[in-house]
């Protein structure tokens, strides 16, 4: 098991509305280089837990487990954890004033690797993403697909083993968005890394994932676990079959907010 969460709960505090409860009694466990989609109605925590599972928040209570080792507050150990850990947001985050090369090199600087072998890595992976030649553009020169393509460049860099994604093609175009999830399919099966995946588009998480994980709303928590037993390699084709439309359907209905809310 790559990623085990158990009893997993996150409160707000606030002057105003008191003690909110975000994430209540999650459990999940996600295999070695499995591809997970998370879907759920907004404000049910989706992003919240991708932020506990990379260390970016800590949880109230509850255990996160990677690798067979507790991800522990303040600790070394959890920090050794969460350094295989990457996460790409809807939004890129990408340095504006760096260059597509300058900005997938940032982590690796961080880190003390020095230039030849950073430039070295940045190449391999502006190949890898299909960027050649546009190395020394900076992020306002790209489109959106060009600049998620850096993003994802910039995580995989760092050699994850557990790559997080928050809603990455979200601001894309449809066509802009298959051609992405093509890609994205091609470098988890050429990396063999563990994705989590957050989406609100149920046909994207049917296709990319091998299972479907549908999150109930306040509290988060997990309310259906949807395995994906569809044969890969995948084309856009299978969004043609029964079995797919059938699986959509019902994701769909579970989500609707009436019955994440009242049943």
């Amino acid at each position: 098991m790559k990623l085990a969460i158990r009893n997993l709960r996150k409160e707000y505090n606030s002057d105003n509305r008191g003690t909110f409860v975000a994430l209540d009694r999650l459990d999940l466990e996600v295999a070695e280089r499995e591809f997970v989609s998370i879907l759920g109605p907004s404000g049910c925590g989706k992003s919240t837990l991708l932020e506990i599972i990379a260390g970016l928040q800590e949880q109230t209570s509850g255990d996160i487990i990677t690798d067979g080792c507790p991800i522990i507050k303040d600790s070394n150990k959890a920090q050794n954890v969460v350094k295989k850990t990457a996460i790409v947001f809807q939004h890129y985050g990408l340095f504006p004033w760096l260059t597509v090369q300058k900005n997938i090199e940032y982590g690796l600087k961080i880190r003390g690797i020095e230039s030849k072998k950073r430039h070295e890595m940045a190449m391999h992976h502006i190949e890898m993403v299909n960027l050649q030649g546009f190395e020394k553009f900076y992020p306002h020169e790209l489109s959106g697909g060009m600049q998620q393509r850096v993003a994802l460049a910039r995580a995989l860099v760092n050699s994850p083993d557990l790559l997080l994604l928050d809603e990455p093609f979200a601001a894309l175009d449809a066509q802009t968005r298959e051609i992405c999830q093509r890609e994205l399919l091609k470098l988890w099966q050429r990396m063999k890394i563990t994705i989590i995946f957050v989406t609100h588009d149920v046909g994207e998480a049917i296709f990319l994932s091998d299972k479907v994980v549908v999150m109930s709303k306040e509290p988060g928590r997990v309310r259906e676990i949807i395995p994906i037993d569809m044969p890969r390699p995948r084309d856009f084709s299978v969004r043609l079959k029964e079995e797919f439309r059938k699986t959509e359907m019902s994701v769909r209905l579970m989500i609707s907010e009436k019955e994440v809310q009242y049943g």
